[in-house]
């Protein structure tokens, strides 16, 4: 489908991207992995459900969760493929996470509960186990420990609105 304002039709997509920034407990910054996203099939009708669904909307979503799997991701893919076993992160609270100009921009710090080896997909829920996987990425593997922070930025860009 073409933009046709005279008819009301717009094409209109969603990008994601992933900035990840692992700190040592000394502030020191050892990795950094920055990802375009794919926004599966399951976030591209949870943004539709918020904006149009006249029942009980879904929440939005605003938790990370890691896992050790570098299958690629597809727009098919529900959930992560090997996700760690540990509660999935919340976004921290505003005015840090916004939405503005076609963007939601959520941020993340992270201070993981036991060690993750292996970090290898990123994924953003609307909720804190199960949930609706808006968005899948695989980036190149890394380790965090007890000890380190990880600050993650998420952003969705609405493209082809005007």
């Amino acid at each position: 489908m073409r933009n046709n304002p005279a008819n009301g039709r717009v094409n209109m997509r969603l990008e994601g991207r992933f900035d990840l920034l692992l700190y040592r407990s000394d502030g020191r910054l050892i990795t950094e992995r920055h990802a375009r996203n794919i926004v599966v099939s399951t976030g591209e009708n949870l943004v539709a459900s918020r904006m149009f669904f006249s029942g009980a909307i879904p929440d939005a979503p605003r938790y990370i969760a890691f896992g050790t799997s570098g299958v690629s991701a597809v727009k098919t893919q529900t959930a992560l493929l090997a996700e760690f076993a540990v509660a999935r992160f919340g976004a921290t609270a505003s005015p840090t996470s916004f939405v503005s100009l076609n963007l939601l921009h959520l941020d993340f710090v992270v201070v993981p509960t036991i060690t993750m080896a292996n970090v290898s997909e990123v994924g953003v829920f609307n909720a804190t186990t199960v949930g609706i996987m808006m968005s899948r990425t695989v980036i190149v593997p890394f380790t965090m420990t007890t000890s380190d922070s990880l600050k993650a930025i998420w952003e969705l860009e609405f493209l082809g609105v005007d």
